[in-house]
């Protein structure tokens, strides 16, 4: 679809949501597509929820066509409301069993977003690209914005695919990657980390404290486990670096190869950490090409900058809630300052 295509389903998007929404973008032909609600229209959540349910086809629509929406003005302040929002949408079956970022369940399909610390920038990556199974889409609630900063950024996938390096994107579609993950031992942590997935209990991640039950989902899943002798958990993981969309067909970057150098370098003592893995015999959580080479650090800077370069952002404002596409839209998060609570929903 062209961009004034999509320019003009903006108007086309109002209509069909009927009079108690307005729509509008930040930049012509690129996500995302906000659905305001008009004053009044909405005074409860049970409304809500309604117009939802009336207007499901409709979204689901959008999403695909707009790759991300953003829900504003909706009386939407609790995990509570948003969990019964998503609740009207499929959710992602496997969930977050063996995903690698620190966060905890709030409540029912309800998650924290990434809890790295605010000063850590967290690039553009596409919602569990390191496992060959992923959510199709992905719900972001802002339920308390940032004092400054910590915005929930997104770029466009299908324009950093196109504008990606032919001979960088052959060597990618050859090799494929490899991704390396390092949990602790069970136990030895809390279920909520904060500072570097490394410390994340295993049994956190799985769910489970059998190693059979791990080895099984593994299976399931497509990955290798290693277990070390200090009772820590490495998982070796081979994906595509491209993935095709299933309704459009497209091919789209879904990886996070790019931010190899990056694993570590965001952290105070993440150069520490990567050597204790090392002294321990252990291979560094990252990312290189499926034969084991890393990118070339030209080759990689040209992909971050790409990528960087196609990055939109916003202020955020409580209450809003955001559903992308996950092939088609990746996200990150801007550093940020004072208290910040942003919540996630996996959806199919």
């Amino acid at each position: 679809m062209s961009k004034t295509d999509k320019n003009n389903d903006v108007s086309l998007a109002a209509e069909a949501l009927g009079h108690g929404v307005k729509c509008s973008v930040l930049e012509r032909g690129a996500p995302p597509l906000f659905i305001e609600a008009v004053d009044g229209a909405f005074p409860t959540l049970e409304r809500t929820l309604e117009w939802v349910k009336e207007n499901r086809e409709t979204l689901d629509r959008l999403i695909l066509e707009q790759g991300a929406i953003v829900l504003r003005g909706f009386p939407l302040v609790t995990a509570e409301h948003f969990n019964s929002l998503v609740d009207l949408f499929p959710a992602y079956e496997r969930g977050y069993v063996g995903g690698g970022s620190p966060r905890a369940v709030v409540t029912g399909k309800v998650l924290e977003a990434t809890q790295l610390a605010g000063s850590v920038k967290i690039t553009q990556h596409s919602e569990m690209a390191y496992m060959r199974d992923y959510p199709p889409r992905i719900a972001f609630f802002g339920r308390l914005p940032a004092k400054t900063g910590g915005e929930t950024t997104i770029a466009s996938m299908r324009e950093v695919t196109a504008r990606l390096d032919p001979q960088l994107r052959s060597k990618l579609e050859q090799h494929g990657v490899r991704g390396v993950r390092n949990f602790a031992a069970p136990r030895t942590s809390s279920s909520v980390v904060r500072d570097n997935a490394d410390n994340k209990g295993w049994d956190v991640v799985f769910g489970t404290d059998s190693r059979a039950e791990v080895e099984e989902l593994c299976k399931q899943t497509g990955m290798e486990p290693v277990w070390n002798p200090d009772g820590s958990l490495t998982l070796i993981g081979y994906t595509d670096a491209f993935s095709r969309h299933p309704v459009t067909g497209e091919l789209f970057y879904r990886s996070i190869i790019h931010t190899n150098y990056l694993t570590y370098e965001n952290l105070p003592d993440g150069q520490d950490r990567k050597q204790a893995l090392l002294r321990a015999g252990k291979l560094p959580t990252g990312y290189t090409l499926g034969n084991g080479d890393e990118l070339e650090r030209e080759e990689s800077r040209k992909l971050e900058n790409i990528i960087e370069d196609a990055v939109v952002a916003w202020p955020w404002k409580a209450g809003d809630v955001m559903i992308l596409d996950n092939l088609q839209v990746s996200h990150g998060r801007n550093p940020f300052t004072g208290e910040r609570d942003t919540l996630v929903a996996l959806l199919g």
